[in-house]
């Protein structure tokens, strides 16, 4: 019954991969098991457990023409706040609210090195001209028409295999893995996003696997109950 909760498991996280299969930045999970010996009343007694692998390989570089569309190449990773809470994306698709302020699809803030971005020569009522004039240096540096403007905060992580999902773009960090500020090899790209790093085929592949172990299993498991009905019939007789 437990290798069929983890199987189940296993092919719900093969199924959210493939759902956002054209997902702007997303990095797709793994389940991994690991098995143990443990001590149960004085018993060795042989268990499992699960864990989220996230594959944080860099998906490629599509050109979008939009220049609030940014994408990292290399390490590192966005910094927005949501309701009080910080986060880290790859997904780099934002756009300006009413205020100027830089925000992304769930109308998180892009916080720069100063804070909050806002660039109030593009808010809305002012001439497209100056939508084409901002630029977005590699180092994360904004101007409009020659003003700077703050610079997009890229953050890394010491460890980042630990990074914690909240949803399908959002990471946060463990309170005992503090962020720390990025500053080498991480460039930003403005006018391209990163496309998810799904494998389609491996993501098939393992979901063929987890269905024939699933099926082997409840073969186990009815193999199991009619050699108990036997077992029981025959003590019947006695």
């Amino acid at each position: 019954m437990r290798a069929l909760q983890m199987l189940a498991q296993a092919q719900e996280v093969t199924a959210n991969n493939l759902a956002n299969i054209n997902t702007p930045g997303f990095k797709s999970d793994r389940l991994l098991f690991h098995a143990y010996l443990d001590r149960v009343n004085g018993e060795n007694v042989s268990s499992v457990e699960t864990a989220l692998d996230i594959n944080l390989r860099q998906g490629t570089l599509e050109e979008t023409g939009n220049p609030f569309d940014l994408a990292i190449q290399g390490q590192g990773f966005f910094e927005v706040q949501k309701d009080g809470q910080y986060f880290l994306k790859r997904n780099g698709h934002f756009k300006l609210d009413a205020e100027g302020f830089l925000v992304d699809e769930e109308g998180a803030n892009v916080m720069g090195t100063g804070g909050a971005i806002q660039l109030p020569a593009l808010m809305s009522g002012n001439s497209t001209q100056a939508t084409r004039d901002i630029n977005i240096a590699k180092d994360g540096t904004i101007t409009v028409n020659g003003e700077h403007y703050g610079k997009v905060n890229l953050v890394q992580v010491s460890e980042p295999q630990k990074l914690e999902r909240r949803g399908n773009s959002y990471f946060s960090v463990p309170e005992d893995m503090p962020a720390q500020a990025f500053e080498s090899t991480g460039e930003i790209m403005q006018g391209f996003q990163e496309a998810g790093n799904v494998n389609p085929l491996m993501e098939l592949v393992d979901m063929t696997k987890n269905m024939r172990l699933f099926e082997s299993q409840q073969r186990v498991m009815r193999t199991t109950d009619d050699m108990l009905a036997q077992v029981t019939t025959r003590l019947g007789k006695f």
